[in-house]
């Protein structure tokens, strides 16, 4: 799956290089200097000037094969393989669990001697680690650009014993070499499913054309669950390592058997997805910042533009410059919770994305095993916000994150909003 929002902030400071024996403190906040990192790199999806990495994780017999799919702005023109081999040190590090203060083993990828591939402006590369006889670690990954000081140490937290389809097998390119790293297709893709040994197996597919409600307000008393067990709208069969098209935008489910709980899950979006093209889809994300009065005209609106350009004007007191930029950045921040939040639902419709989208870039980030905490400092409105995200894996997705809500947020909830509303957002 797509590394998400993971892979670009860190959770904690190694202790300088890796070495034979290091120890890092991953339970307490992060130190000056991780701060300025995590906002820094937060900052790269909104203006894509500083490298990021995304991850997939495939079991693979005894061992388990990770594949990184490296982001490097400098070197995405044209092809420099070289630069990488020469200027680029690859390390990692491995954590019994969060908690854990030592490693039980590093390892530098010598990338002289690795294969990587560059397409479509992006450099993709693979390494194999050894299971161990634990249920599960964290893999801490030390990217550093030696010619330019610029290091990433995204963390990912890897299983050992526990196979589900979804460990096992992928979506890749249509050639079949380069697994995707996103967890969302567009409906003209064409992929393959495929497992790290070639396997030809026949797999079910279960497709849903589910509708999900949007996240409640972190102050509401109720969340939104996912189902336990959805209806599934139909189903048919694939055949691993055949090329592809799944043209319905929707979600769909890739299991061995029926009697598998747990799958391969992907969410197939249409045209410019994670951006919203059609205008009708620029009104539901709206939902956060509206009242049910706004929010219904402009749903029932049988001029969508017209009104959405009333209603935005209306808010700013008809300065049209003050509406256009807040528009612009609220679908920004929309698109970014897409990019990196969809599951088996959009990303603006998560916990997480709905925090993103009104909040921003938290100024810090606490993780353990199943637990997220964004932490969010100096700003007019108040002294400091912490949301606590838990993490439920259900069918689709291993990395469901849920709010704990609480009635207190409503005192920092309102005034968030009314800055939108106000045009005062930055």
């Amino acid at each position: 799956m797509k590394y998400n929002i993971a892979s670009l902030y860190l959770c904690f400071v190694l202790a300088g290089c890796f070495g034979a024996k290091q120890t890092t403190s991953v339970n307490s906040p992060p130190s000056n200097e991780a701060e300025e990192t995590t906002s820094q790199s937060l900052s790269i999806a909104e203006d894509n000037r500083k490298m990021s990495l995304n991850h997939r994780v495939f079991n693979n017999n005894d061992k388990l094969t990770i594949f990184l799919e490296l982001d490097i702005p400098r070197l995405s023109k044209t092809e420099a393989i070289r630069e990488i081999r020469e200027f680029f040190s690859l390390n990692y590090g491995i954590l019994p669990n969060y908690t854990s203060k030592e490693f039980v083993e590093t390892k530098n990828i010598d990338l002289s001697q690795r294969e990587i591939v560059f397409k479509n402006g992006k450099y993709y590369l693979n390494f194999d680690i050894e299971k161990k006889p634990i249920l599960s670690a964290v893999l801490v990954i030390d990217l550093v650009d030696k010619k330019t000081g610029q290091k990433i140490l995204p963390d990912i937290l890897i299983s050992y014993s526990v196979i589900r389809d979804r460990e096992i097998y992928g979506l890749f390119d249509a050639k079949g070499n380069t697994p995707l790293f996103s967890s969302f297709l567009l409906n003209q893709d064409s992929v393959q499913i495929k497992d790290l040994l070639g396997s030809d197996k026949e797999l079910i597919v279960s497709y849903y054309n589910q509708e999900f409600n949007p996240a409640s307000p972190p102050m509401s008393s109720a969340s939104n669950p996912t189902p336990q067990r959805l209806n599934v709208d139909s189903a048919f069969v694939v055949r691993t390592n055949t090329l592809y098209n799944f043209n319905r935008t929707g979600l769909y489910l890739i299991r061995s058997d029926t009697s598998q709980y747990y799958g391969l899950s992907f969410y197939v979006a249409e045209r410019k997805y994670p951006k919203l093209s059609k205008v009708d889809d620029l009104v539901d994300p709206l939902i956060y910042i509206t009242t049910k009065e706004e929010h219904s005209e402009l749903k029932e609106a049988e001029e969508t533009k017209k009104t959405m350009d009333k209603f935005w004007l209306k808010l700013m007191s008809g300065d049209v410059k003050k509406a256009k930029y807040t528009i612009r950045k609220y679908y920004q921040r929309v698109k970014m919770a897409n990019d990196f939040f969809t599951s088996y639902k959009p990303g603006w419709q998560t916990d997480m994305g709905m925090i993103l989208i009104i909040y921003g870039n938290p100024n810090k980030i606490i993780r353990n095993n199943d637990q997220e905490f964004w932490i969010y400092t100096q700003n007019a409105s108040f002294a400091e916000i912490k949301f606590e995200f838990l993490r439920k894996p259900n069918q689709f997705t291993d990395f469901h994150y849920v709010l704990r809500r609480y009635p207190d947020y409503e005192q920092v909830w309102y005034p968030a909003i009314e800055l939108w509303r106000e045009g005062k957002v930055q």
